[in-house]
């Protein structure tokens, strides 16, 4: 393949994903996104297993896909901090988010370290895979909070309204 080519396909690619990134925001306006983040999360985990044990052409394939699962999360979990702030606090807790992803995030290159210095790469993706993992659990937790305080401020079918 000539680099005229590569960098063509680079682009096909940086456009499919900016359409997927539209997309996705687009769904978040009609579907609520606790019910999005535990699906977005879980998207990941496969994949991020497949890394830890494919190899060659095919470790490029599943890290890619890894990549765009687990940033489809991204915008969903932005959404998440700005309807559960309080008032008057969106930007710090915008802040705390950001220190939590890449402050506390970046010792998963020691966590991973840790691994392939104790075993071996494989060991390495399938740790990180428990983290990810975690946050699945994190997201159906939320949801389901989401969705029991949901059903408590509807009113049930056939109630009439006191006013």
């Amino acid at each position: 393949m000539n680099p005229t080519e590569r960098r063509l396909i680079g682009h096909i690619a940086a456009a499919h994903a900016t359409d997927h990134a539209i997309e996705l925001s687009s769904i978040s306006q009609r579907v609520r996104l606790e019910r999005m983040a535990p699906v977005t999360s879980a998207m990941a985990v496969p994949a991020l297993i497949l890394t830890a044990i494919v190899g060659g052409p095919a470790l490029v394939v599943v890290s890619s896909a890894f990549v765009f699962f687990y940033f489809a999360s991204q915008p969903v979990f932005t959404g998440l901090i700005a309807d559960y702030s309080p008032p008057g606090a969106v930007g710090r807790s915008y802040g705390v988010s950001f220190f939590a992803g890449f402050g506390l995030g970046s010792l998963g290159g020691v966590i991973a370290g840790a691994l392939v210095d104790t075993w071996d790469t494989q060991a390495a993706f399938l740790g990180l895979t428990v983290f990810m993992a975690m946050v699945v659990g994190l997201s159906v937790t939320l949801w389901s909070l989401a969705e029991r305080r949901y059903r408590a401020f509807t009113p049930a079918a056939g109630v009439e309204s006191a006013t």
